[in-house]
């Protein structure tokens, strides 16, 4: 039979998720296709989680349910300058003094014949205007250009032509931070460090900051802040020394003062990767500066591996420098790499990170510790999501790049982390994968259904006798067929899987498939009908109700996603002038009716199938059958006319309705 499960993301909640347990899982973003520039942001605020990369920006409630989604195009169109073309490198945090988010990115009108001074490179950045947008507009945000060729320092003011990139947000004591790796245009010689400081409250109403400072001497990452005093690190990491900088008073007399550690930490290798080129593992993670500590992790070699190396450093008595605990997370024969790492108050650490060899393609990894485990341990890692292909960028060398693939924020009130890695999906696209991962033990809320709709099309509603999806979380913790449940000569369909139940109108109904995010019951041929019919799950997690609409037939197309593109679901190659197999939904009642709830053993034609009609590519074409082989599965029989080589329009209509817009099938030759 068909699969039946959605592609659309899978959100999933389990019973009480203990410390360090993933909560919830779901896909984020919009796949990246046109770039090998994937960098990933994500900040959490008290009730919405920003998640942006180069292509799309996502407002997400604090469940992880999708609010909106942008392109980052549109999200900032209304700041960006005629021409620009290198949208890049975002970064995001929630700033807690004004309580807001901000997020920045990197533009540019790319002319090397420009001169200093007339060049076209400035920050972009949004700032929310509440602790929770709803909206990814100005109804929710502010939006600015800030010129960043213009370098406002303390010794005085100068115009570079130097353009930005890997753009980093911190906060501390109510000053944001932007640091920025820095390329001159015209030559490309050098990569000076650029570092933006400005007060947080001067940006929320709408203005750019009256007053900012530039500094072009601080190198290394800046560390992630959550101290409330104007104090910020920056962390450099060549070959095995750790470089320090502290600064102080960062928008007066900024006081800057190095340090450093010397520990061993050899390059790490390239990682093989299944089916693609070998993955550059070096990356500079972000450093985490909370409580008077520093937290660090970087991937080194160990062996002929690349394993992942991890430090917390006492930071209190600067410029003494103080190793509290460190330790290497290590597989043997796997390569482990794109590390980030975050720390809630008490001292409990979260750590993402990716994996790969030779079969096996990158996915996305977690570990962590808590405050009461020995020093310098990680707990067991634990998967997230499993690569379905090799990660393929656009345009790379003998080794692709894989930076910046990750983030990491503690939620609001620090009782979880929200990571965001990278996998590429099966259709080769640069995808990302969201998660929950507890701190301490969370309770789970009951489910909740979003919407209820045809299976097949996706449409709201339903027709009697087919297969409805409900979407929704918290149905259950794992997933299951009926295949798992129905026994060697069983006629009788489950009404239970999983612990679920589903009642329409008060009859309980065959289930296909209980998940944690989607349910697949099929509606019994004598349904009632109309619109408001009520619809009940009951499920370990509680109970969750909704309504429908159920109609006599609702014509609809199983279709199969590809590039995104619909493509009707067919039992072999479609060729021009002959017969084909279509699979289809909502058809209405056979002769003889078929025997409702049970598994067929015949198939069982429509009442009337003259009332049907199918055109492809704008002609209608000879129907020969139509009935239904399964439950909930119609299988319609049509003669192809003379067709060019290609894609070409399908639709089926019955009683005037006709199936969803949007479904072709391939004409091969």
């Amino acid at each position: 039979m068909l699969a039946l499960v959605s592609w659309a993301p899978a959100l999933y909640a389990q019973g009480v998720c203990g410390p360090l347990e993933v909560c919830t899982t779901i896909s984020a973003l919009l796949p990246n296709l046109d770039s090998e520039d994937a960098a990933l942001a994500i900040a959490a605020g008290p009730s919405a989680i920003v998640l942006a990369r180069k292509n799309s920006v996502e407002l997400r409630s604090s469940a992880g349910q999708l609010q909106a989604r942008a392109s980052t195009q549109d999200f900032f169109r209304s700041v960006r300058a005629q021409g620009a073309n290198d949208l890049t490198h975002p970064d995001a945090i929630f700033e807690p003094t004004t309580a807001r988010f901000f997020l920045v990115m990197s533009d540019a009108v790319i002319d090397f014949r420009c001169a200093p001074g007339s060049c076209k490179f400035v920050y972009l950045i949004a700032v929310s205007k509440s602790s929770t947008p709803a909206t990814l507009d100005s109804a929710s945000w502010h939006f600015y250009s800030w010129d960043r060729t213009v370098d406002r320092m303390p010794a005085g003011t100068t115009v570079t032509d130097h353009y930005g990139y890997q753009d980093r947000l911190a906060t501390a004591g109510g000053i944001i931070m932007i640091s920025s790796e820095m390329n001159q245009l015209l030559d490309d010689l050098g990569r000076p460090q650029k570092t933006r400081f400005f007060r947080a409250a001067e940006m929320i109403s709408g203005n750019l900051p009256a007053a900012w400072l530039d500094y072009r001497d601080v190198f290394g990452q800046a560390a992630r802040n959550f101290d409330t005093i104007d104090q910020f690190f920056y962390i450099g990491s060549p070959d095995s020394l750790y470089g320090f900088t502290r600064v102080t008073s960062a928008l007066g007399t900024a006081e800057k003062l190095q340090s450093s550690l010397i520990v061993n930490a050899p390059a790490p290798p390239a990682a093989p990767q299944r089916g693609g080129k070998p993955i550059r593992t070096v990356s500079r993670p972000i450093p985490q500066h909370r409580n008077g500590h520093v937290w660090l992790a970087r991937p080194v070699a160990s062996g002929s591996v690349s394993a992942i190396q991890w430090l917390q450093v006492d930071v209190r008595s600067w410029p003494t420098l103080r190793i509290v605990q460190q330790g290497l997370l290590e597989t043997p024969g796997k390569f482990l790499y794109q590390p980030e790492l975050t720390v809630d108050a008490a001292g409990n650490m979260i750590m993402l990170f990716h994996r790969s060899d030779a079969s096996e393609y990158p996915s996305v990894w977690y570990t962590g510790r808590l405050v009461a485990d020995p020093p310098g341990i990680l707990r067991q890692p634990r998967l997230i999501k499993t690569g379905e292909a090799p990660y393929v960028p656009p345009s790379s060398g003998e080794t692709v790049r894989f930076l910046r693939n990750s983030g990491v924020s503690l939620d609001f009130e620090q009782m979880s982390a929200w990571v965001l890695g990278m996998y590429t999906d099966a259709a080769g696209r640069q995808a990302t994968w969201l998660a929950r991962i507890a701190l301490q033990a969370i309770p789970t809320p009951p489910p909740i259904v979003d919407a209820v709709r045809d299976t097949a099309s996706g449409r709201p509603g339903g027709a009697a006798g087919s297969f409805i999806s409900l979407y929704g979380a918290g149905f259950s913790a794992t997933a299951m067929d009926w295949s798992a449940s129905i026994r060697p000569g069983d006629r009788v369909l489950p009404t239970r899987l999983n612990g679920i139940e589903v009642r329409v109108a008060g009859q309980l109904t065959p289930l296909h498939y209980a998940g944690p995010a989607q349910i697949n019951a099929l509606l019994p041929p004598g349904a009632p009908q109309g619109a408001g019919i009520g619809i009940e799950v009951q499920s370990p997690n509680g109970a969750a109700r909704s309504t429908l609409t159920i109609q006599e037939v609702l014509p609809s197309l199983f279709a199969i996603r590809i590039m995104g593109r619909d493509y009707a679901a067919l039992s072999r190659p479609a060729r021009s002038g002959e017969v084909l197999e279509l699979y289809a939904s909502g058809l209405g009642p056979t002769d003889p009716p078929y025997p409702s709830g049970e598994i067929l053993t015949s198939a069982f034609p429509l009442r009337d199938a003259s009332r049907m009609r199918v055109m492809v590519g704008g002609r209608s074409v000879d129907v020969l059958f139509g009935g239904l082989i399964a439950p909930g599965l119609y299988q319609v029989n049509i003669r192809l006319p003379v067709l060019l080589t290609g894609d070409h329009a399908i639709t089926l209509s019955l009683d005037g309705r006709d199936s969803q817009p949007g479904v072709f099938i391939p004409i091969t030759p």
